[in-house]
């Protein structure tokens, strides 16, 4: 079987932005060294390489040059795929294009890892998006063998698939 690869890139602004900044703090964001998560993607047929992401605008896909002119790559984890299964996730990429961003789901996340206390708003499955849902639902079937494997629990939904947890995760699973 011939193999694709899609990557998924943890990465920060090379540019100083306030909200990237308190996203990789402890006392206001997740503590971590990145502040976003998206998907790289190169298709053959085009000879153009993809980035796939959900930002502050929504869900959309930049040219990687493009992309890597302005943000820089923290930690990257490689999945190879069938070139069947390769096309599905461009398709669904496709299909999400222009979905709003989860502006709730961030806030439901930071009341809940900060102060234990839950919200409604912001568990709206795939209506809004934000990066980590996103790259996960993009890659969920990869993903969820991985965790599988490693007897890891998953998140109980994709609201509560935060970018710290896809992260730490991969990078567990993968030492």
């Amino acid at each position: 079987m011939n193999t694709e690869k899609i990557e998924i890139i943890f990465s920060t602004p090379k540019k100083f932005a306030f909200s990237s900044f308190l996203l990789r703090t402890k006392l206001f964001g997740m503590g971590t060294p990145f502040s976003h998560t998206c998907l790289k993607i190169t298709s053959k047929t085009y000879k153009r390489t993809l980035i796939y992401e959900a930002g502050g605008n929504g869900i959309h896909a930049t040219e990687f040059n493009n992309w890597e002119k302005k943000n820089k790559s923290i930690y990257a984890h490689d999945f190879l795929v069938s070139l069947e299964r390769k096309r599905e996730i461009i398709g669904y990429c496709i299909d999400h294009l222009g979905i709003k961003y989860g502006w709730w789901t961030i806030i439901f996340l930071w009341l809940r890892d900060k102060w234990d206390f839950i919200i409604n708003r912001g568990i709206d499955g795939t209506k809004t998006l934000i990066c980590s849902e996103f790259a996960y639902l993009m890659l969920k079937d990869e993903v969820d063998q991985l965790y599988s494997e490693k007897n890891r629990e998953l998140p109980k939904s994709i609201d509560e698939m935060h970018p710290r947890e896809l992260y730490t995760a991969l990078k567990e699973i993968i030492a």
